[in-house]
């Protein structure tokens, strides 16, 4: 849509970050619409920086670190090391990269875990080499991410690993003035949307995908246990709620 004029993009300093805002072109038609959508983006702009600090990254990461740990070993898996790229006298020597968890199945299955509870998708290149690792090691991969590419999916599934895509970014107790606030102010009416957008983009979404929890949602639990238990994934709703 942006190669064809329909939308255009703009970046704003937030904080640490930068960010990138996207918005129909019909906008930018008169000066006073280029003012006023200015201004929003730069209100929004400051409403990111409110999270993109390090304290609060790390807070974010080490929480759905820790509940993904809960979660694998409710799922049987024994956690055997953590951010670690060795295993049984294999080790990633092309990098300082690794991975967040390694844990054991008791049928001898190994896997290779990473939590990604980030906004941002995750880059190709750390994806590709996060593979990699695992292929070293002779482990198979589980990404449990707040969001990936649907291009990227066939990368894991090509290595016999599992995608589990949470859909918000989960974010620990005591945060939750902050998150409310900044859910109320990213988040748009989709009454603000044009039918035009909600035709090209039907799943777009106008809820800020973000929201506070003690664990990962029942429905990505559900999968996560049928995947381990049968080695495939689930087709439908049906198959992991049997």
């Amino acid at each position: 849509m942006k190669d064809s004029g329909i939308l255009q993009t703009q970046r704003f300093k937030a904080g640490t970050n930068v960010a990138t805002f996207v918005f129909p072109s019909y906008l930018l038609n008169s000066q006073n619409a280029k003012k006023t959508l200015e201004t929003h983006m730069k209100s929004k702009a400051k409403t990111i920086s409110l999270y993109a600090s390090p304290d609060i990254a790390k807070d974010l990461a080490d929480h759905f670190e820790s509940l993904i740990k809960s979660e694998l070993k409710s799922n049987n898996l024994t956690i055997v090391s953590r951010h670690s790229n060795e295993y049984k006298n294999r080790k990633w020597k092309k990098s300082k990269a690794n991975l967040d968890f390694i844990a054991e199945h008791p049928d001898g299955r190994v896997f290779g875990v990473q939590a990604k509870n980030e906004l941002k998708p995750i880059e190709k290149e750390e994806l590709e080499e996060q593979l990699e690792i695992c292929s070293h090691l002779k482990i198979k991969p589980i990404f449990v991410v707040r969001y990936m590419p649907f291009s990227f999916t066939h990368l894991i599934k090509q290595q016999q690993g599992f995608l589990l895509v949470i859909g918000n970014q989960l974010w620990p107790l005591g945060y939750r003035t902050l998150c409310e606030n900044i859910k109320s102010k990213m988040s748009i009416s989709t009454n603000q949307i044009s039918n035009k957008l909600k035709r090209l983009a039907p799943k777009l979404r106008s809820e800020w995908p973000i929201e506070i929890r003690t664990d990962i949602p029942e429905d990505a639990s559900k999968r996560l246990n049928y995947w381990i238990t049968t080695g495939q994934y689930p087709k439908t709703t049906r198959e992991y709620l049997k």
